[in-house]
């Protein structure tokens, strides 16, 4: 199984079933506009450089001697090299690994490798970048255009994420955002009901505060075995924000969830987690936090892979015929399509691979979601 480095925690491949041939839906959409995260701020030190796929392109993401964070499209203009594979960061500047030519924040090439002048012509591509609540995001558009909107701050920097697990899906992130609206799944799939379920749409964030009762308790997993209470953002189709407090222990999380489609078939999943207070109390010892962290962290996750067996294998439908019950799945809808430009043909899927995973691993998750439960939104 594939592994992906994540914060002070564990990381895990999402599910991958290997399919005759790919959904039709997924050859048919475009990706979204937005930001969307690359990483975490915690795993990009002074001087680091990352390599990220982003939208079938390869991306590297740099932070300078002074803190700045940058991003930019991987291959160096001069020759073609990889700055992610040897390049390094100077000072305020990435240097390329081939000939030693320097880049500086604006993308421009200001020395050779040679002591000679550089072209002003040498210029690398860079891409808007933020940092938010500890989050590396990235602008991303069909047509190249600029940002119209930003995703504001939810926390202060002493709750940035301190716990992340990372999902490979076959799956796109408006179909894993839509989960969130299809009231009609939580109790088949996740084993809780919805007390209280309330939203409000803005022009390009979403709020919803839900209420989850378990009403078949499991041994494991927050939503199936606690009474739960969210307050969330969402912001485009790429970055929300969750406090989840549990009033049975007066404990209360920031959890983030973060899809990042990486190409047309796959996204990356991440689930960063921070623990803002616990039986009331900010100043919680060092040992408790990160115990407690990484059992939330799993408890969620467990939450969230009785989804994948449907979302790996589902087929996107246009116009569902959907029931009293399912919930407010087409004004989510109609809220996501503002964020899609350009030609869905122009995207080509038949270069990538849907990548499989070993049957135990499928087995054990397709039993925690039961062979005989309803699919979601059933």
């Amino acid at each position: 199984m594939q592994r992906f480095k994540s914060v002070k925690s564990w990381s895990k491949a999402g599910l991958h079933s290997r399919l005759p041939e790919y959904p039709s839906a997924l050859r048919q959409r475009p990706y979204p506009n937005g930001w969307f995260a690359v990483c975490l701020s915690e795993e990009l030190r002074v001087g680091g450089v990352l390599r990220r796929r982003l939208m079938g392109e390869e991306v590297v993401v740099y932070r300078t001697a002074s803190g700045v964070v940058r991003a930019v499209d991987a291959h160096c203009p001069h020759l073609g090299a990889h700055l992610g594979y040897g390049g390094v960061v100077e000072g305020e500047c990435i240097v390329c690994p081939f000939h030693k030519f320097a880049y500086d924040t604006s993308g421009q090439c200001v020395r050779t490798g040679y002591g000679t002048p550089p072209s002003p012509k040498l210029k690398l591509t860079g891409r808007e970048v933020r940092e938010v609540d500890g989050i590396v995001i990235v602008w991303c558009h069909t047509l190249g255009l600029p940002p119209d909107w930003e995703v504001p701050n939810s926390v202060p920097r002493e709750l940035w994420p301190r716990f992340n697990r990372t999902y490979t899906l076959v799956d796109t992130p408006q179909d894993i955002y839509e989960n969130a609206f299809d009231v009609g799944h939580f109790e088949p799939v996740h084993h809780t009901k919805i007390a209280d379920y309330n939203y409000s749409m803005d022009s390009k964030s979403v709020s919803f505060a839900v209420d989850f009762v378990p009403v078949d308790i499991r041994l494991f997993g927050l939503m199936s075995s606690l009474h739960l209470h969210f307050d969330s953002e969402m912001y485009g189709l790429g970055f929300v924000h969750s406090q989840i407090s549990v009033p049975k222990f007066d404990t209360v999380f920031q959890t983030w969830a973060l899809p990042t489609p990486v190409d047309p078939l796959h996204s990356e999943f991440r689930v960063p987690l921070s623990i803002d207070r616990i039986k009331g109390k900010k100043d919680v010892p060092e040992w408790l936090a990160g115990l407690i962290g990484r059992l939330a962290l799993v408890a969620f996750g467990t939450d969230l892979t009785r989804d994948f067996p449907v979302w790996q294998n589902k087929k996107y439908i246009e116009r569902p015929l959907l029931a009293k019950g399912d919930g407010p799945i087409y004004k989510f809808r109609r809220w996501a399509d503002q964020f899609y430009t350009g030609d869905p043909e122009a995207q080509d899927v038949s270069r990538f691979e849907k990548p499989g995973v070993s049957e135990s691993s499928i087995e054990s998750v397709n039993a925690s979601f039961g062979t005989n439960s309803p699919s979601a939104g059933d």
